[in-house]
């Protein structure tokens, strides 16, 4: 048996994935798939490289696993090969384009999408909103997988903090004004027992300063759960307060949005919208709150006890314990592996 990951390069010649995307090729290695390195795709050269490669390195006898969005055309030769061949092709779905709509300038890049779930062999996917949307695709439910969570592994054995404080709000990732809106509109709360303290690039300094609200600087993915000790991870998005508007917003239905893995992985109870694909998983794990809106957070959070709080955090510290080691993309992958009789 045969059993290959596709790992698309950077310009660099390194890992050219997410943080997401190298934890799972490092379980897919652990389960031991060997890495089938593709060069960055930017020409027509690149690209009938990568087509000769995955010719020469698979065959009928093959377990393919490729992380998508990989962009169409390599998308639309492994499909063709796929269906000559006939391998077994395990996709993994990061984003779906037809969802996140921000990609999306042609009606062939829909299809093309489309098809390639279709033809695959097994889909693991994000959670259960997003697996309904695809048996609404036309894709049969018996081979699709929801992975309930994205993995945050990391090598250090660092204990995860303790503190407690309730009165903290912790948002992280890309702060620009036009990834991360909602961050600008924070001032309008008037809080004042409640602290904001971000992290991340893009942070526009001109907006005028709020002792309610710090920034503290950008880190890396792997320093992050050690910065982060105590308080709650926010996980929001879209153009308001009161709900998560606008594609951006509208896309958090169907996804499991990493820097939620990131706050629990630090053992943060983190807070997210009720409407979010997460939102099922976090009340089941009682590992944070699901609420509509942010205009009334401060009254939220006085409602919560300190005991309360602290249940919280060690649910989370609980989960931190699996996401760290690559629990939920193992448990995914063994369950594809079932289904393709691996």
């Amino acid at each position: 048996m045969n059993k290959v990951y596709i790992n698309i390069l950077s310009k660099k010649g390194n890992d050219g994935g997410s943080k997401a995307r190298s934890d799972i090729n490092r379980v897919l290695r652990d389960r031991g798939y060997t890495e089938l390195a593709i060069p960055f795709l930017n020409n027509c050269s690149s690209i009938l490289k990568a087509i000769k490669k995955l010719i020469l390195n698979i065959d009928s006898n093959s377990t393919v696993v490729m992380q998508v969005p990989m962009g169409r055309k390599l998308s639309l030769f492994l499909l063709i090969i796929h269906k000559l061949i006939r391998f077994k092709l395990i996709i993994i779905i990061h984003d779906i384009e037809e969802l996140r709509k921000i990609y999306i300038k042609r009606k062939y890049q829909i299809t093309v999408e489309r098809k390639f779930y279709q033809n695959c062999d097994v889909l693991i996917c994000h959670n259960n909103n997003m697996k309904n949307h695809l048996i609404g695709r036309n894709i049969s439910a018996n081979k699709i997988i929801p992975i309930e969570i994205f993995d945050y592994i990391l090598d250090s054995n660092e204990q995860i903090n303790c503190n407690i404080n309730k009165n903290i709000l912790i948002i992280a990732g890309n702060l620009t004004h036009e990834r991360c809106p909602y961050v600008y509109l924070l001032k309008q709360l008037c809080l004042k027992n409640t602290q904001i303290v971000l992290y991340g690039f893009g942070y526009g300094s001109e907006d005028e300063k709020n002792e309610k609200i710090s920034y503290q600087g950008c880190f890396s993915p792997e320093e992050m759960p050690n910065i982060l000790e105590t308080g709650w991870g926010l996980a929001w998005d879209g153009e308001s307060l009161d709900s998560c508007t606008g594609d951006t917003g509208e896309y958090l239905v169907y996804i499991n949005q990493h820097k939620i893995s990131l706050y629990l992985s630090a053992g943060l109870p983190v807070i997210l919208w009720e409407k979010s694909g997460l939102a099922p998983f976090i009340k089941e794990n009682k590992a944070g709150i699901a609420i509509s809106s942010l205009r009334n957070i401060e009254n939220i959070l006085k409602q919560i006890t300190d005991e309360q709080y602290k249940e919280m955090k060690n649910n989370a510290q609980s989960l931190a314990q699996k996401l760290r080691k690559g629990y939920f993309a193992h448990t995914a992958i063994e369950k594809a592996e079932t289904i393709l009789n691996i």
